[in-house]
């Protein structure tokens, strides 16, 4: 296919800005292009709008921090270019620590390159729950909440398995169901241990 043939990388969504809706619409489509992601060839979902960015003269951005959360995890999940326009000098500790968790950066960079399918559409919950096989036979787990309300729900699985939280990286020990919860605008992102 041309994409994956030709392209190291392509886009076909609007230029990412700093409000809810933009960020929220970034999993539109987004499904579409797995045929043709692998090693060297990405979808891009453009620049992050994130931080004090450098476009507007360095003013913070209008998202709130679970929002930031959840664009740069869509960028990491899927796997997207990370491109940062921020001043890097004006993060936030928050901010900081969300691009340098590296738990998140090991999915980011997963050489399997295995691009996320879908598995739980909440439809009128404003949610999606997607899974990502990575190269040591885990598991990711992504659970984005578009709406405004909180998100509770459950994983179950086949067999026990080790559970890690990737954003806290908190070890959830190890169960074959998992409740959680997910804040608005938000997400929760599991990697289950193939052991």
């Amino acid at each position: 296919h041309y994409w994956s043939k030709y392209c190291t990388s392509w886009r076909d969504n609007v230029d990412t800005m700093d409000n809810w809706a933009n960020v929220s619409a970034r999993l539109d489509g987004a499904d579409q292009w797995k045929p043709f992601v692998k090693p060297g060839h990405f979808y891009d979902l453009d620049m992050l709008e994130i931080g004090a960015m450098e476009w507007n003269g360095g003013e913070k951005s209008r998202l709130t921090d679970e929002e930031q959360l959840f664009a740069y995890t869509v960028h990491s999940f899927f796997p997207s270019p990370v491109q940062l326009s921020c001043r890097l000098e004006k993060l936030t500790e928050f901010e900081f620590n969300m691009i340098c968790n590296d738990e998140m950066i090991r999915i980011s960079q997963d050489a399997l390159c295995d691009y996320p399918v879908l598995i739980k559409d909440y439809k009128e919950q404003k949610a999606k729950m997607y899974k990502r096989t990575l190269e040591n036979g885990d598991t990711a787990i992504a659970v984005f909440n578009m709406s405004d309300e909180a998100l509770n729900d459950h994983l179950l699985l086949l067999e026990d398995k080790r559970i890690m939280d990737v954003w806290t990286k908190e070890d959830l020990g190890v169960s074959c169901n998992l409740e959680f919860t997910v804040a608005p605008h938000c997400v929760r992102v599991f990697r289950i241990s193939n052991q």
